[in-house]
């Protein structure tokens, strides 16, 4: 059996946190990067996308509504 099918019994097979941490104590502890999201210079650049998307429906809707 593969390490992964052998790993994954075992951690299905595991009722308590203790048995669990049995089957994770040889892995490399996650990186925080690795599940937060974007970095921080890519979540900067989305949210100014957004806030120039916001600003760009307003103004249109601004304009539109003064053309009446």
């Amino acid at each position: 059996m593969d390490e992964f099918s052998e790993r994954a019994r075992r951690a299905y097979a595991a009722a308590t946190r203790a048995e669990l941490a049995g089957v994770l104590h040889d892995l490399p502890p996650e990186s925080i990067h690795d599940s937060v999201g974007p970095a921080p210079s890519e979540r900067r650049a989305l949210l100014l996308a957004l806030a120039i998307a916001s600003l760009t429906i307003i103004a249109l809707g601004l304009a539109l509504a003064l053309a009446r």
